[in-house]
């Protein structure tokens, strides 16, 4: 667990199942807006600066004592900070979808889309792929990028829909979910046609990590029930069962 206390100077790291703070690092004015672990050793956090936003690299050390690190990176209304590996990490500026690599410092554009507004980020670190959500026209448009080993990128829409949420790979990557507005909406396979789950008024889902569920959980209320409640939805068979 972290915990940012930007008025006293430090962040702190305290252990979930003690509930005991297991390190302090000191933090003077960083006012940490937002953080990924790299590695079990390795935080990269986000505050805002004097000139915009910059991002702070903190390791552990072989005796335990956490190091901060400044990147010298200074960025502008930065969102959708996500860990992509021990040593890499990327966010969502004017500038589209950037990464930078913190052993060598460079800094690379994955995804600049012309005339479109990124809105949500969400990456899978095996085997490298992205669920990128942008605003066009209107209307949202949800894309589907892969880093590939030899430094190229494959790039190619996945959906158009009138409002895109939370979007996230399911069963086995194979099939996606997202919310446009209050309705669950399910593509199980590249085969199967999008159901929407219009009897329910769905709050917030989730899915197994990785992307590899085939059952998805969430809140809200269907429309034959007089209270909100946990719901199951089986994938397979689009059967919904109450959980809670």
């Amino acid at each position: 667990v972290f915990n940012s206390t930007s008025s006293s100077g430090y962040l702190s790291i305290w252990r979930c199942d003690s509930g005991i703070e297991s390190a302090r690092i000191d933090a003077p004015g960083w006012n940490v807006s937002d953080m990924a672990w790299l590695s079990p050793k390795a935080i990269v956090c986000r505050g805002r600066v004097q000139d915009g936003e910059g991002f702070h690299l903190i390791q552990k050390e072989p005796n335990g004592q956490w190091t901060p690190w400044d990147l010298n990176l200074v960025v502008s209304n930065s969102t959708c900070l996500a860990a992509l590996s021990g040593d890499a990490f990327a966010w969502v500026d004017a500038q589209g979808l950037r990464a930078m690599n913190v052993t060598s410092r460079s800094v690379a554009t994955l995804f600049k889309p012309k005339g479109k507004q990124i809105t949500e980020v969400g990456y899978y670190q095996n085997p490298g792929q992205f669920m990128v959500t942008c605003k066009e026209s209107g209307a949202y448009k949800l894309w589907y990028l892969w880093l590939n080993a030899n430094g190229s990128n494959d790039l190619r829409p996945l959906v158009l829909d009138k409002h895109i949420r939370s979007a996230q790979w399911i069963n086995d990557r194979k099939g996606y979910v997202y919310l446009n507005q209050g309705t669950l909406v399910v593509k199980a396979s590249p085969t199967d046609k999008p159901i929407r789950l219009a009897h329910a008024s769905v709050e917030r889902f989730v899915t197994a990590p990785n992307g590899r569920g085939r059952q998805i959980f969430f809140t809200g209320r269907m429309s034959k029930e007089p209270r909100a409640g946990l719901w199951r939805d089986d994938v397979a068979t689009q059967s919904v069962t109450n959980v809670v």
